[in-house]
């Protein structure tokens, strides 16, 4: 028979378990849940990671809700307040999740369809007469006198069957697949992804998403492909009724959008999320290093002004974690800039800043305020950007 465990996002909480599922949590969900023994023989302590949702073990259904109220959660996943729209129960917590990233999944398809669908060329596999493209050698060789005057080919296609596309349908097939979606949201999400048939169903692989780089015709694709793979997640056991969701991930997407908004940022500013900084090696023999901070802001001549990490942790009362301060100035000195910042959700919003003797480096710590009416989350937003854009 299984039972249902609800959990609160970073709240510690001792509950008595078979052996069998504390076995399951360890293999396939430590990235969601900490398990600690405790002197009393089959009780652990518990303490749900940063992510939120819905997964099985071998006799447990897990609930694990965020601390952040409802109406919080729909602000960091691009959607506004619904009227009338409630804390969900803890039955209704699954079905209400999957909603919420469904319709927000179907409106980054939209804009993506009316913009026009990204295509580019494809290698396929290709038989024929009469050689078009290449000569695929290897099946050549190996069907080498069955089929006389009949070439392997492989011919580069231009379609839009492609990583762009292929990641978010997978994305979308994932949530429809969900049994706990409403009928309303699942008719929303597979109107929005029905232009997507001409595309494979099969997500890219990880090697190939690495490969995927932004520029200026695929810019508009960061919204729909960070928030793609969201929603595919961790490698956990997939399928069911199973749905996890990172919210420093989707933190890190919310503060890149608010900052990518249209008039946010003063003119000619832009910000480059995931920006890769390679680091060149002093000797030959040894490979570059490359890194990756959360933002990365240019003044309008392209030039690097500001650097920033974003953290899904509270910030303590005596000031940030000195490893998250450490990780930014030593962006700030790789890139030779004078100003880095940190930023961490809060229910208020507030700014510090730090500067150490001798140092040109100005820290600043910013609290971005996720609870609240709209009007003061907006304040707190605005007064990230004109941080942003101050060297």
């Amino acid at each position: 028979m299984t039972r249902t465990v609800v959990l609160t996002e970073r709240r510690a909480a001792v509950r008595r378990l078979p052996r069998t599922d504390v076995d399951d949590l360890a293999r396939h969900f430590r990235h969601a849940v900490d398990v600690a023994p405790t002197f009393d023989r089959g009780v652990y302590r518990l303490t749900a990671r940063g992510y939120v949702g819905t997964f099985r073990t071998a006799t447990v259904r897990w609930l694990v809700q965020p601390k952040l109220p409802w109406d919080a959660l729909r602000w960091l996943a691009g959607q506004e307040a619904a009227a009338g729209a409630g804390e969900p129960s803890a039955a209704e917590w699954p079905g209400r999740l999957a909603d919420l990233l469904a319709v927000r999944l179907a409106d980054l398809l939209r804009e993506r369809a009316v913009a026009g669908l990204i295509r580019d060329y494809a290698e396929r596999e290709a038989d024929g007469a009469a050689v078009r493209g290449r000569i695929d050698l290897p099946r050549q060789l190996r069907d080498r006198g069955r089929t006389p005057g009949l070439f392997r080919l492989v011919a580069d296609e231009f379609t839009a069957d492609v990583g762009w596309n292929r990641l978010p349908k997978a994305a979308a097939r994932r949530l429809l697949d969900l049994p706990g979606l409403s009928a309303e949201a699942r008719a929303r999400l597979a109107d929005a992804a029905a232009p997507l048939a001409v595309v494979a169903d099969a997500a890219p692989p990880a090697a190939e998403l690495d490969r995927l780089r932004f520029d200026a015709r695929t810019e508009p694709y960061r919204p729909l492909v960070a928030f793609s793979r969201l929603v595919l997640g961790h490698d956990e056991p997939s399928g069911g009724s199973s749905l996890l969701v990172n919210l420093e991930h989707l933190f890190q997407s919310h503060v890149g959008e608010l900052l990518a908004r249209p008039g946010a940022l003063r003119a000619g500013w832009t910000v480059e999320p995931q920006a890769e900084v390679a680091l060149s090696p002093a000797g030959p023999a040894l490979p570059p290093l490359a890194l990756r901070p959360d933002l990365l802001a240019r003044d309008p001549d392209g030039r690097p002004a500001s650097v920033w990490d974003v953290k899904w942790k509270p910030l303590a009362p005596a000031g940030p974690d000195p490893a998250d301060v450490r990780q930014v100035l030593g962006y700030a000195a790789a890139l030779g800039l004078r100003a880095a910042g940190l930023v961490y959700p809060g229910r208020r919003s507030t700014v510090r800043e730090y500067a150490a003797p001798g140092s040109p480096v100005t820290l600043r710590v910013v609290r971005l305020r996720l609870v609240g009416p709209a009007g003061q989350r907006e304040r707190s937003a605005a007064r990230l950007t004109r941080l942003v854009c101050r060297p």
